[in-house]
């Protein structure tokens, strides 16, 4: 019902937007064990019934809701919906042995994901860690340079809103080389 924009062994991801919302109003989609990342501001809803009852949850920037497996809803209240990404965990890989750096902020971690925040203002340069396979949301655009220990190097450019999936082990620096702060939300296993 509402838009695929990745789907994997790991993850699959939906979008929840006022085009979606307005087609699917009053209908509700199943879903498994979901995180939901807000990623534009508006005067919409969704509406969830599963694991922990029944929830109202507001479409707000930078939000994440863990969602037990149930049904989701649209709510419209206005004229600008706004905007997230329903995420339905599958099997996020692990990476045994790999020191990992979870971000500036933990939004929300258990057993089977860890959430956090990334934010790097123009010019920062976060020195060289690890991540584990993983989803990465811009909430921001971005232009970033990043260099790996082999002493490659590469520009990459992130659209806001979109969901990104890094498939492997990865080793790097980076720095934001663009004009504006960057801000993503990353998923991927604890």
């Amino acid at each position: 019902m509402f838009p695929t924009v990745l789907d994997n062994d790991a993850v699959l991801v939906t979008r929840i937007d006022d085009a979606s919302a307005e087609a699917a109003s009053g209908r509700y989609a199943r879903h498994g064990v979901a995180l939901l990342v807000g990623v534009r501001d508006g005067t919409g809803s969704l509406f969830h019934l599963g694991g922990g009852g029944e929830r109202y949850l507001p479409l707000a920037r930078g939000r994440v809701d863990w969602l037990e497996g149930g049904e989701i809803s649209a709510q419209m209240h206005g004229p600008e919906f706004g905007e997230a990404l329903l995420v339905e965990l599958r099997a996020l890989p692990s990476a045994p042995g790999v020191t990992r750096t979870f971000g500036d902020k933990t939004l929300f971690r258990n057993d089977r994901v860890c959430v956090y925040e990334e934010i790097l203002g123009p010019g920062h340069v976060r020195p060289m860690h690890s991540h584990a396979p993983r989803l990465i949301i811009p909430l921001t655009g971005a232009h970033a340079a990043q260099r790996f220990p082999s002493g490659e190097s590469r520009e990459d450019r992130f659209p806001a809103g979109g969901a990104h999936w890094a498939p492997q082990v990865m080793v790097h620096e980076i720095r934001n080389i663009g004009t504006a702060p960057f801000w993503a939300i990353c998923v991927e296993h604890p």
